[in-house]
C-alpha cells in the first residue's frame, strides 16, 4: 500500500503546474480553510481536510525545484510525502500534521541547514508553530487555538511578500497569517533589513508573527488569544477597511498601508494588551485610529529607547577579568535602561567614551553580587562590537571585556528595520542608507511622522466619506 502511495506521489510532484502565483496561492489557502471550517466541531489538530494534501504536495514540488540534484534531500521529500500520503488516505491529514510537514519541507529547503532524518516507523517532529504555542503557554494548543484566525503557507521564491497583502489579510473579519518559503538566501533581508536571511529563519519567524498575533504574547492576563480579541474590534476594522480602500489608488496609501503593516504585524501582538483594555467598539472613528496609532507608538518607543551595551550578551558569552585582583566575575550590566545618545554631542574622535553603569551579576567568592556603581569605559564606542573596561568604585578594581555587543549592533538590528519601512512609505530619507547611533534620532523622528500622516489620512477620507453620506458598512 505504501509503495503505491509514494509512486502515486512522485506522479503528483511531476505533474504539478511549475508556479502558482502568490494571489492564486492566497485564493487556494482560502478555499482550503473554509472547505475545513465548513466541517462540523473543527479541530485544528484532528480534523482531517481533503484538500491539504495539495498544500504539502505543492510546497514539495516548490522544494523539490530548489534543491535539486541533491539526492539525500529529495530522498528526504519523498518520505514526507510518503507519510502525507499515509494520512491523507486515512483521513489523519490535520493542520497540525500539514503544519510539520511544512516544517520538514522548509528545513530541507535551506541548504545550510543538516538534512533531518526521518524514519518510517515514526511521526513527523512537532512543528515550530506547535513549539511557539507550546512556549506561550500550553493551554493555547487545544482545538481553540486556530478558531479567529488562518495561516496560509505560500511558497515565494524570493521569500518577500509585498506589505499591501499583509493589510489585506489583516482587514478581515477572519484574518489570516502569511508564511513566506523562499527557495533560496535572502540577500537584503527583505523587510526585516538583514535580519533574516537564511530561509528557515525567514520561514519560522513569519510563523512566530503567526503566533503572537493569536496569542498576543500571552501579555493579556484574561487569557484571550489576540485574535479573538481582533474579533471583538472588527466593527472598527472594518471602517478602516472601507477607508483604507478607497485610498488605494491615492498617493497616501503607501503610507496608511505601511502604518496598518506595523499595527497587525509588529506592534499589536506586543502592546495589544493595552489596547484591548479600552471598550474600543463604542469609540467614534478618529478614536479607534488613535488607540491604534498609541500601540505603534508604544512599539516605536520600544525600539527608539534605548542603546546601552547589550547586558544578557555579558552575562551568557563573557567572564570579566581582572587586571590586578584575585576575583573572576562572570557578570552583566543593568537592566539596559541607559541610553548612550546624550554622550554621543561631545564624542571625541576616536570614539571612546566614559560613562556611568550599574553592575550585578555572581563571583566565584561572593554567594552575590550586590548592584554596585561602575564606570565602564569604551575603546570605540562606534563599533558593533565593543573592548573596554568596567571599574568598580566601591571595590576600586577593574575587570576587562572584548568583543561585547555595543549600541552600534543594537541600533543596527532594532532600527534598520525601521529604514526599510519607511522606504516602503515612500519616506523622504534625506540619503540615510544604514541606521547608526549618529541618525537613530532622526530616523525615530520619521517614523513618528509616518504615523501621523497616517492617521491624519485616514481621519480626513472618513470625514469625507461621512460628509458625503456614503454607507461605510462593506
Amino acid at each position: 500500500m505504501e509503495r503505491i502511495l509514494l509512486a502515486v506521489f512522485v506522479l503528483i510532484l511531476t505533474k504539478l503546474p511549475a508556479a502558482e502565483s502568490v494571489d492564486e496561492q492566497i485564493d487556494i489557502w482560502g478555499k482550503v480553510w473554509n472547505e475545513a471550517r465548513s466541517q462540523t466541531h473543527f479541530s485544528w489538530k484532528k480534523t482531517h481536510v481533503k484538500d491539504l494534501i495539495g498544500r504539502v504536495a505543492y510546497m514539495a514540488d516548490y522544494v523539490k525545484a530548489a534543491v535539486w540534484g541533491d539526492v539525500e534531500r529529495e530522498n528526504v521529500i519523498g518520505s514526507v510525502m510518503q507519510k502525507a500520503g499515509v494520512l491523507d488516505e486515512s483521513k489523519c491529514l490535520s493542520f497540525q500534521q500539514a503544519f510539520r510537514c511544512f516544517d520538514v519541507l522548509a528545513t530541507i529547503c535551506d541548504k545550510t541547514e543538516d538534512i533531518p532524518t526521518i524514519a518510517s516507523s515514526d511521526e513527523l517532529p512537532e512543528s515550530w508553530f506547535e513549539q511557539k504555542l507550546r512556549g506561550t503557554n500550553n493551554e493555547y494548543l487545544d482545538n481553540q487555538t486556530l478558531e479567529f484566525s488562518d495561516v496560509y503557507f505560500l511558497c515565494v521564491p524570493k521569500g518577500g511578500l509585498k506589505i499591501e497583502r499583509f493589510v489585506d489579510a489583516f482587514l478581515r473579519k477572519r484574518p489570516y497569517n502569511l508564511v513566506a518559503l523562499a527557495n533560496n538566501s535572502i540577500a537584503d533581508g527583505g523587510l526585516h533589513g538583514g535580519h533574516y536571511q537564511n530561509v528557515l529563519e525567514s520561514y519560522e519567524h513569519d510563523v512566530s508573527h503567526a503566533v503572537l498575533f493569536m496569542t498576543n504574547n500571552n501579555m493579556d492576563p484574561s487569557g484571550y488569544m489576540g485574535d479573538k480579541w481582533f474579533q471583538h474590534f472588527w466593527p472598527g476594522y472594518e471602517k478602516v477597511k472601507t477607508v483604507r480602500d478607497r485610498l488605494v489608488l491615492q498617493k497616501m496609501n503607501k503610507i496608511v498601508d505601511t502604518f496598518l503593516f506595523i499595527f497587525f504585524h509588529e506592534a499589536y501582538a506586543y502592546f495589544g494588551t493595552k489596547y484591548q483594555e479600552k471598550d474600543i467598539t463604542t469609540l467614534p472613528f478618529d478614536d479607534f485610529i488613535d488607540a491604534m496609532k498609541e500601540v505603534c507608538d508604544a512599539y516605536r518607543e520600544h525600539d527608539f529607547a534605548r542603546f546601552p551595551i547589550d547586558p544578557y550578551v555579558m552575562l551568557r558569552n563573557t567572564t570579566m577579568k581582572p587586571i590586578s585582583a584575585d576575583l573572576n566575575i562572570d557578570c552583566c550590566l543593568n537592566d539596559g535602561s541607559r541610553d548612550i545618545r546624550p554622550y554621543l554631542s561631545n564624542l571625541p574622535e576616536d570614539g571612546k567614551i566614559s560613562f556611568d553603569y550599574t553592575l550585578f551579576g555572581t563571583a566565584i567568592c561572593w554567594t552575590a553580587i550586590p548592584e554596585r556603581a561602575c564606570t565602564i569605559t569604551v575603546d570605540d564606542i562606534r563599533a558593533d562590537l565593543i573592548d573596554g573596561f568596567v571599574k568598580v568604585q566601591d571595590l576600586e578594581k577593574e575587570y576587562l571585556f572584548n568583543a561585547i555587543k555595543g549600541p552600534q549592533y543594537l541600533v543596527k538590528h532594532k532600527v534598520q528595520d525601521s529604514l526599510k519601512l519607511l522606504k516602503a512609505a515612500g519616506s523622504d530619507l534625506g540619503g540615510i542608507k544604514r541606521a547608526t547611533i549618529f541618525n537613530v534620532q532622526t530616523i525615530d523622528e520619521l517614523v513618528s511622522k509616518l504615523f501621523e500622516d497616517a492617521v491624519t489620512s485616514l481621519k480626513r477620507e472618513w470625514t469625507t466619506l461621512q460628509t458625503a453620506g456614503e454607507n461605510f458598512v462593506v
